[in-house]
């Protein structure tokens, strides 16, 4: 103990003549009172540096809970960039398939006469000379039954899911009190071929990388088989729970 009193006293004598050198070329003040600010100065260093480690242990453990959520954004930004960009491709080609329409509006509404006859008038060259009357329902060439009635036909399979034939019965029965003609289950059946055909062929597809594809084969024209290839995105047919509409589905091929 006397040991260490003693290496005490002389750390604190050559302190001291430190100190007291440093105040003869530096300092004004005496020794005690510089001897209070150098250990208050530290003392409120201590402090800062104490904070300071809070601090970046703080940020440490932001960082790390941060992090996993910072990949998972950059996950969805990226998975909303493809989305956008998919959406961009439809868009252009619907705009695409929109400028058809127009342009098929336009040749109809100036050569009406070649694609429109009157009920009651043969579809001839003769014909282009008469104007259709708007009185009486207008036929497709080389048609028996009028334009609307192939309309109401075909939207009540495609859109209210009703089967050829009871497309057909429920016809019948708007016959009674519509100047209309029912059809025959045969010919509706048709008609909505004829629609999917011209879906096939005239409207572009959009590209998609998460398309499920659904083949068909019961169709039949005569006695030849139809592979009919469908298509519909996985996302919307999570959203509809598996059960599918015709509005749901995009044809995407054919082949007899």
């Amino acid at each position: 103990m006397p040991q260490l009193c003693n290496i005490c006293g002389s750390i604190l004598s050559q302190f001291c003549y430190v100190l007291l050198s440093m105040t003869n070329s530096q300092y004004k003040s005496p020794a005690h009172k510089l001897i209070n600010f150098f250990k208050n100065s530290r003392d409120k260093w201590k402090v800062k540096v104490q904070d300071a480690k809070k601090k970046i242990r703080s940020l440490t453990q932001t960082l790390r809970k941060v992090r996993p959520l910072g990949s998972e954004l950059q996950a969805q930004v990226k998975e909303l960039k493809q989305q956008v960009k998919e959406l961009d491709e439809n868009l252009q080609i619907l705009a695409n398939g929109q400028t058809r329409k127009k342009r098929a509006s336009v040749i109809i509404e100036q050569k009406p006469d070649k694609i429109l006859a009157p009920v009651g008038q043969e579809s001839s060259s003769h014909s282009n000379h008469h104007q259709p009357e708007t009185s009486k329902p207008l036929v497709p060439v080389n048609h028996h039954y009028d334009a609307r009635t192939i309309s109401m036909a075909s939207e009540l399979v495609t859109t209210a899911c009703l089967s050829f034939r009871a497309a057909g019965k429920s016809l019948s029965i708007l016959e009674k009190y519509l100047p209309i003609e029912s059809p025959s289950a045969d010919s509706i059946r048709q008609w909505v071929y004829r629609l999917g055909y011209y879906e096939l062929l005239e409207q572009p597809k959009p590209k998609r990388a998460d398309w499920v594809f659904i083949a068909d084969l019961t169709a039949s024209i005569g006695t030849h088989k139809c592979l009919v290839v469908l298509g519909v995105p996985l996302k919307k047919l999570k959203q509809c729970q598996w059960h599918l509409s015709h509005q749901d589905v995009t044809l995407l091929g054919l082949a007899i």
